[in-house]
């Protein structure tokens, strides 16, 4: 791992770039920056000390969505790439786990907005098209501004670069096989654990064993689950019901990941991988809502 000093306006990796690392603030700040070098230029959000940026390039194959930019002299820079992030695992192996739930708190921070503006649509829809608070429209409008334009678009992976790889085994000790109709997890109970198939399908139900009962979606072999009751202990959203008999589940515990990374470094990488793809994919609901909401203005 390599530390690196910027001054003030020094650009760190620019928006389109291919990135393989991403990195941890440690001194000073940066700006994260939209249309850079135009007037259209829009400073999304400024970062300080102990706050990464970048993983989503690093670890789920996207190209970068923003320019980096040094917002202050004396910005000294962590650059981590997977070959420095194994040393720093290796040598402090808690440093999984935080980094982990960084990336959790981004998914649950983000849940928060896309749930806010779910609500702020539904309520124009309710209302006849009435529009929302000037706030919430300027907020909508940069969302759809960063995600939606034209030369954003080609930026996910290809369907290629996506294909569900198979997972190394994991900790025989927490490998377990359950008979169809098995409730794995409760909507509503706290998460202590995340979910890996081995073999068979899991459905996840929301209203599970009411009228209002709905799938979901079905999940089957090498697919993760379950993450954010491990990585913050939310409750669980949903209900997760085994769907054959036989299906065989590893379950996955905080406590789990050094043993893990020391048996199974591959495998923790595709968890890294999973949460990156989560992440992607609430950024790109949020956006659509945005959409919506700024097209029923």
């Amino acid at each position: 791992m390599a530390e690196i000093q910027y001054k003030q306006g020094d650009v760190v990796y620019r928006e389109g770039d291919r990135g393989e690392v991403f990195y941890r603030v440690l001194e000073g700040a940066v700006d994260v920056v939209v249309d850079w070098g135009k007037d259209s230029a829009t400073t999304l959000t400024t970062l300080l000390p102990g706050q990464f940026f970048g993983e989503m390039s690093a670890m789920g194959g996207y190209r970068r969505s923003a320019t980096v930019v040094a917002a202050a002299d004396d910005t000294k820079l962590m650059e981590l790439n997977k070959k420095d992030m194994d040393a720093m695992f290796r040598e402090n192996p808690d440093t999984i786990l935080d980094l982990m739930k960084y990336l959790g708190g981004r998914i649950r921070t983000l849940s928060h907005d896309t749930e806010q503006a779910r609500n702020v649509l539904e309520e124009m829809k309710a209302s006849d098209g009435k529009p929302c608070s000037e706030s919430f429209r300027d907020k909508a409008r940069q969302v759809v501004l960063y995600y939606h334009s034209p030369d954003r678009q080609m930026k996910k992976p290809s369907v290629e670069a996506k294909e569900e790889k198979a997972h190394p085994e994991g900790l025989s000790g927490r490998v377990s096989a359950y008979s169809a109709g098995t409730i794995l997890y409760k909507e509503g109970e706290p998460g202590r654990c995340m979910y890996d198939i081995h073999w068979g399908r899991v459905g996840i139900f929301s209203a599970y064993g009411t009228s209002d009962q709905r799938k979901l979606t079905e999940l089957s072999v090498n697919q993760f689950f379950g993450e954010m009751g491990m990585l913050c202990g939310d409750p669980r959203s949903a209900t997760a019901v085994i769907l054959d008999n036989d299906t065989t589940v590893e379950s996955i515990y905080p406590e789990d990941m050094r043993e893990l990374f020391e048996k199974n470094p591959p495998k923790v990488w595709m968890v890294f991988e999973h949460i990156a793809l989560r992440l992607r994919h609430l950024t790109d609901e949020y956006a659509g809502i945005c959409r919506e909401i700024c097209e029923r203005q």
